[in-house]
């Protein structure tokens, strides 16, 4: 069933909050005051300002990823950038896989083209989840006719086969970057990157997110300041 993201929208209960003023700076942290706009709050370093966002209860939550965002225009970016939501930002809507999300947005009354406004969908809530999981059950179907014309018509070894399964799978799996190689993520798609730019306002992003978002000209994702791509500077946080 697909879920309004509204309900990822709601803030942490723990009211935990890392202050700046009880927490001392660990040696491996760098001293990096970061200002909370929504709280009136300067945090001493990336570090306090993140726990503040997962902990403070005051920010927009995502418990899917189990992260905090500044402000609401933030997680909704995340929401749509993000390879673990798949969610349409028109309708406010995510669904359980991308094969839903790609027949609701080919298929939905929404997103027609004869769409006009006050036109309401038909079918019930959570119909996109049900259509994806049945076509993935019919292609999951084996035909034994068309496996034993496969059988037959094979021309690979075994040996072949396992290899071509091999190259297949490691395409397919995401490949982490080790930890040990970056200081942060990107608050926006919450993968760890080394390669890193920070806007004319002060955020750090990663670069092929802040520069989709400066390309649709939609300002940082964190205070929603206009931003040009020339004025992105990269850094480099590789831990020598």
């Amino acid at each position: 069933m697909n879920t309004n993201h509204n309900q990822l929208r709601s803030t942490n209960n723990n009211t935990c909050e890392a202050s700046s003023s009880t927490i001392t700076l660990r040696p491996e942290e760098e001293f990096n005051p970061q200002y909370c706009t929504q709280c009136d709050q300067t945090l001493w370093s990336i570090e306090l300002m993140r726990n503040h966002l997962d902990l403070s209860g005051r920010h927009p939550y995502c418990h899917t990823c189990k992260r905090g965002f500044l402000n609401n225009n933030s997680f909704k970016t995340h929401l749509i950038l993000s390879d673990y939501h798949h969610y349409c930002d028109d309708c406010d809507k995510e669904f359980q896989s991308s094969s839903a999300l790609k027949i609701h947005l080919e298929q939905s009354a929404r997103h027609h083209r004869d769409y006009e406004e006050g036109d309401r969908e038909r079918r019930a809530d959570g119909w996109e989840d049900e259509l994806a999981c049945q076509q993935q059950e019919e292609e999951n179907r084996e035909d034994p006719v068309a496996l034993e014309k496969v059988e037959e018509d094979a021309s690979m070894s075994r040996v072949e086969v396992g290899i071509a399964i091999l190259n297949l799978k490691k395409r397919l799996q995401r490949q982490p970057i080790p930890k040990a190689t970056v200081k942060q993520t990107c608050p926006v798609c919450l993968c760890p990157s080394s390669k890193m730019s920070v806007t004319k306002c002060g955020h750090v992003f990663c670069s092929s997110c802040i520069r989709q978002m400066f390309e649709k000209s939609q300002g940082c994702p964190s205070c929603r300041k206009p931003g040009h791509l020339d004025q992105l500077r990269k850094i480099d946080l590789h831990i020598h």
